[in-house]
């Protein structure tokens, strides 16, 4: 699909068609030849490519946490947060009858491993916290 992609938006010549060699000048010869298209064009275009395309719903999750059927199957899960109480999250989109899934996982809190990434980034301990004392982050 990606050989038809890069050849609908008629940049084959300058874009691999493996899309693991891409790098950030690919991404931009990309988004240049789709800039200059509408929404509607892009859809036609690539439609005819046999490229899948959809266009974006607004508000589309709001189809997914209130469908009956996706919560009875547990594909949304109800997470309490510390942070933010109850909050839905996307659950087990399918399951298999002998592999045990694991059970709801929590996500990290607000601020939860800032100090840590921050260190494996290279900031010392004297400027992250000059950045928590200045309130840029949170710990």
């Amino acid at each position: 699909m990606t050989k038809r992609f890069v050849e609908a938006l008629n940049i084959a010549d300058r874009v691999s068609p493996e899309a693991s060699d891409w790098s950030q000048k690919e991404y931009d010869l990309i988004r240049e030849s789709m800039a200059r298209q509408s929404t509607g064009e892009l859809k036609v275009l690539l439609s005819s490519a046999d490229v899948w395309v959809e266009e974006c719903q607004k508000n589309a999750y709001k189809h997914f946490f209130d469908n009956s059927e996706l919560n009875r199957r547990g594909a949304v899960w109800a997470v309490n947060e510390a942070d933010s109480g109850s909050v839905r999250r996307i659950g087990r989109l399918m399951g298999f009858s002998r592999t045990k899934l694991p059970e709801i996982a929590t996500y990290p809190g607000l601020g939860e491993h800032t100090e840590e990434v921050l260190r494996n980034e290279g900031f010392a301990s004297s400027e992250i916290g000059n950045l928590m004392a200045d309130k840029v982050i949170l710990g």
